[in-house]
């Protein structure tokens, strides 16, 4: 903003310089044009006019006191040369305006670039911002749903450890083995013992029970 300030001061000081310059080049034809007078009023006017350009170029206003001590040194020297060649004089002028105008376009560019590199950062936040918040949901979820898992295992060994006690108050106490004998059970035998009857059968092998009972003689 400062720049485009002197910018502007810089364009209003040159319009003056130039339109000061145009009427000093006016008056200097129109003097030429006329016939002097050997009255000494017409040196009065002469020396009078001839005092003006000098009056008006150290009465041109001065820029605001924004530019700093720099340019008003620069000013009250460039007053100073005027009065011998006013021409270069705006020339420097407008080359300074020149590059006060680069200046300024490449601190809008420098503007327009970090306007964008900070909202793209804005944007960068708000997606960083939601996806935190997403995961921060998942985690509540996640760990709502280990505390059931939790409760849920938890009430399961309860219920275990109540049934195991359950059982062991109603099972009977421990009884002496009972021997069966394995003819009295053909039903729970396996399959390879089943084919021992047959065997039996053929004369392959005896029971002692039955041959206890084949020993006793049939009559009295």
């Amino acid at each position: 903003m400062q720049e485009l300030k002197k910018n502007q001061h810089l364009q209003e000081y040159v319009r003056l310089l130039e339109s000061r310059l145009h009427q000093t080049d006016l008056q200097q034809w129109t003097r030429g044009s006329q016939t002097p007078d050997i009255s000494g009023s017409s040196d009065s006017q002469l020396v009078q006019s001839s005092s003006k350009p000098s009056l008006d170029i150290q009465s041109t206003p001065a820029l605001p006191p924004s530019l700093g001590t720099k340019s008003s040194l620069r000013l009250a020297s460039m007053r100073f040369e005027m009065q011998s060649d006013p021409v270069t004089e705006v020339r420097d002028l407008k080359e300074q305006l020149e590059a006060l105008r680069c200046q300024t376009q490449i601190y809008e560019a420098d503007y327009k670039t970090e306007q964008k590199d900070h909202e793209r950062m804005l944007q960068e936040n708000k997606r960083l911002r939601r996806r935190e918040a997403d995961m921060r949901q998942q985690m509540a979820l996640l760990q709502e749903q280990l505390k059931v898992y939790e409760d849920d295992f938890q009430k399961e060994r309860s219920d275990k450890r109540i049934l195991q006690r359950l059982l062991m108050k109603k099972s009977p106490a421990e009884k002496d083995p009972v021997l069966v004998h394995r003819c009295n059970n053909e039903q729970d035998r396996p399959r390879s013992d089943k084919r021992k009857p047959r065997e039996e059968q053929r004369g392959g092998y005896v029971c002692p029970k039955h041959c206890e009972h084949h020993s006793q003689p049939d009559f009295p």
